[in-house]
């Protein structure tokens, strides 16, 4: 996987969700997971447009505590809606992840 290999690259990744939502949980984990990974966009059936980005500021161990927390925070997030409500929880709070 180009992710994984190369740690000098700048990798974006960009796809599309079929319905309304904007970034899942399972999206934030995987901008989280991987250190080359520094632009995460979503693009909604309706065309509407968001996206995250790991500025210079970004600490990896902030990032991880808040996304526990939030996963925490929401039963678990052992069901869809509680799985949207901890990606919710995270992307509220997010801007919180910096030196």
């Amino acid at each position: 996987m180009l992710y994984r290999g190369f740690q000098s690259c700048i990798v974006i990744v960009l796809h599309n969700h079929p319905s309304l939502s904007d970034f899942s949980l399972s999206d934030v984990q995987f901008l989280l997971r991987y250190a080359s990974v520094k632009m995460m966009v979503v693009v909604t059936n309706l065309g509407s447009i968001s996206y995250l980005v790991k500025g210079k500021a970004y600490v990896y161990e902030k990032a991880v505590t808040l996304f526990n927390e939030a996963v925490n925070a929401n039963n678990e997030a052992k069901n869809l809606k509680d799985l949207q409500r901890a990606a919710d929880c995270f992307l509220k709070n997010c801007y919180k992840v910096r030196t």
